[in-house]
């Protein structure tokens, strides 16, 4: 039993040691190969995008323009129709599995009195799919109570809570998106940054327990994870094109949204977000102009997302 666990541990070792390898030396390449092309400006990427094959996208990453009715009276009734569309949709595709909750953030207003909840321009919480955007939004809304939009209606992030999934205008606090377009919709861009080799890993995992969920909803997670040599194997053609193509997308989103920018923007990593959160979520309030909120009260409101 001894020897055969160490066959197993060697094993492994050697699969993630050629993992490593294949990766960085893809990564490497493609860096060498940026440099020597030059850097494309944002109307160029933007061009390039729409001719950039997207079958790796994940199958509800879809950009629907649909708003949360949390707070209606906020809301105009545009956002307010297409939110109702966007609710039918996936309680529909979801009533099976668990009901969509409705979490405890709130819409700002234009007329609002309080300096706190007056109505700003949308803001982008922009980042690579992997890199900590889901779970920043969640510390916002624990920080402010305020709902963070999305240009996306994604079901499995309605039914968890996230009101403003769908939501893309200044009644939100930010805006996700995964996009190198759209950049004009905004005043101003919080962009998150990751290690690209755990970003990939993370969003690939993402998709295919997402996969899984919507085959089998009662699926193991562990069953997906213990299939690695299916879906990140050193021979597998299906992740070699899953990597070629985002490790392109990871480089073109910097320079897009960092890069290329003509409004302000801030660059969070997601390494400071994991080791300080609250000195991060305090430095992304006071960039998008929020209320001043001591580094204690942060604190306490985010308790609950560590």
């Amino acid at each position: 039993m001894a020897r055969f666990r160490m066959g197993y541990f060697c094993c492994f070792a050697l699969f993630n040691l050629l993992f490593v390898s294949l990766f960085f030396t893809k990564f490497l390449t493609f860096l060498f190969s940026i440099y020597s092309e030059g850097l494309e400006t944002p109307q160029m990427i933007e061009s390039s995008y729409r001719d950039i094959e997207t079958a790796f996208l994940p199958p509800k990453l879809t950009p629907c323009y649909q708003t949360d009715p949390k707070c209606l009276s906020l809301l105009s009734k545009a956002e307010r129709d297409t939110y109702e569309s966007c609710t039918r949709g996936v309680r529909k595709s979801l009533q099976k599995l668990r009901p969509v909750k409705d979490g405890d953030c709130r819409f700002v207003s234009s007329s609002s009195s309080s300096s706190s909840n007056v109505r700003r321009g949308p803001v982008a919480l922009a980042s690579f799919p992997g890199s900590g955007n889901t779970w920043l939004r969640g510390l916002l809304e624990l920080a402010t109570g305020v709902c963070t939009g999305s240009v996306y209606c994604h079901a499995h992030f309605r039914i968890r809570g996230f009101n403003g999934e769908g939501v893309h205008s200044g009644s939100t606090l930010v805006v996700k998106t995964h996009e190198y377009t759209y950049s004009s919709q905004f005043v101003s861009t919080v962009f998150i940054i990751r290690n690209p080799y755990h970003a990939i890993i993370a969003g690939r995992t993402t998709d295919l327990l997402e996969i899984s969920n919507d085959t089998d909803p009662n699926d193991s997670h562990l069953k997906v994870l213990r299939n690695k040599q299916k879906y990140f194997g050193y021979n597998n053609k299906d992740w070699d094109d899953y990597l070629n193509y985002h490790i392109k997308w990871w480089s073109k989103l910097i320079r897009y949204w960092v890069v290329g920018s003509s409004v302000p923007v801030l660059v969070v990593k997601f390494e400071d977000l994991k080791q300080d959160p609250v000195q991060e979520v305090k430095r992304i309030l006071d960039f998008i102009n929020y209320q001043q909120l001591t580094v204690e009260e942060l604190s306490l409101k985010m308790k609950d997302g560590f």
